[in-house]
Order: C-alpha cells, then sequence, then structure tokens
C-alpha cells in the first residue's frame, strides 16, 4: 500500500520507517500539515495518515476522495475521533 503521512518529524520518521521493514508499505512523509491547499501532495497514495489537529473536514474529505484515498490513520488519541 502507499502511503503519505503529514506533519512528521525526524523521529516519527524513524520510527515508521523501522516498523514498515516487515511489511514493505510504499511510505512518503511530508513535513506539512493536511489541510485543502495541501491534499494536492497525494500522488496515487491509498491512504494518510494525519497527526491531531489536523484539518479533515467535509472540503478535505470530499478532495481525498476524489485523489483516491481509502484510509485515514489517526496519529492520536482521545475519545473524540
Amino acid at each position: 500500500m502507499k502511503l503519505l503521512f503529514f506533519n512528521t518529524k525526524q523521529y516519527d520518521q524513524r520510527y515508521f520507517l523501522a516498523a514498515n521493514q516487515h511489511y514493505q508499505h510504499r511510505i512518503r512523509f511530508v513535513d506539512t500539515k493536511l489541510s485543502l491547499d495541501t491534499v494536492s501532495l497525494i500522488h496515487d497514495e491509498q491512504a494518510v495518515c494525519i497527526f491531531v489537529n489536523e484539518c479533515l473536514d467535509y472540503a478535505v474529505l470530499s478532495q481525498l476522495a476524489t485523489a483516491g484515498v481509502k484510509l485515514i490513520a489517526l496519529r492520536c488519541a482521545g475519545f473524540n475521533n
């Protein structure tokens, strides 16, 4: 699977790449947050992984669907997700 991780730091990337050695997904990282302006960074990825407080409103969800994204993973915890 092709994944795009938004809003990542070097330490995030290191751990996700290490975990991916067992799975061999195609992972790409960007340091910017997901928003309506940054959905265009998606290139053939089927999944995105976002961090706390990123925009995931109707407009962004619609653009993700248009881009072919089938899975949204959240790097956060809480009762409101």
